[in-house]
């Protein structure tokens, strides 16, 4: 990986660790930080919004093509890779995160997201916040259901 951003390639990294099953945030892991520093290059926030609809937790995607404007990708200005040491990682990777809060206006947990690397995964799935995503675009969800005989 680092490798590969040192001769240029673009690579894009999921820090949280896995998609959230409340809508919320999670923290950030700090390997994103770590490889980096160790590749010398910058990291660009993107915030990626209409996710939960066009491919929920515990589903396959969605087979049909999204309504224009289901999914939304976002990028922010770039953060120059931080310093070698632990708190300077964290720090960094804490800057990145709140970069991304921002570009997809999701409230922020300060926990790590459950049932990535190690954590425990939390009973329900789902939550409110994409519930009403998918209420408020119901007729893209509905649009974007295959045939019946092809679920």
């Amino acid at each position: 990986l680092v490798a590969l951003l040192r001769d240029g390639e673009a690579v894009a990294m999921f820090p949280e660790g896995t998609r959230s099953p409340t809508g919320e945030l999670f923290r950030f892991r700090s390997g994103i930080a770590r490889i980096a520093v160790a590749a010398g290059v910058p990291v660009v926030p993107v915030g990626l919004l209409g996710t939960a609809l066009l491919w929920p937790r515990g589903r396959g995607p969605r087979a049909r093509r999204p309504a224009r404007g289901a999914l939304q990708v976002r990028f922010g200005s770039a953060l120059d890779p931080p310093g070698d040491e632990g708190p300077a990682r964290r720090q960094w990777t804490e800057a990145l995160r709140a970069r991304v809060a921002t570009l997809t206006e999701q409230p922020t947990a300060d926990a790590f997201a459950p049932g990535s690397a190690g954590t425990p995964r939390p009973r329900g799935r789902g939550s409110a916040q994409v519930e009403d995503e998918r209420q408020q675009a119901g007729d893209v969800h509905e649009r974007a259901q295959p045939p019946h005989d092809q679920r």
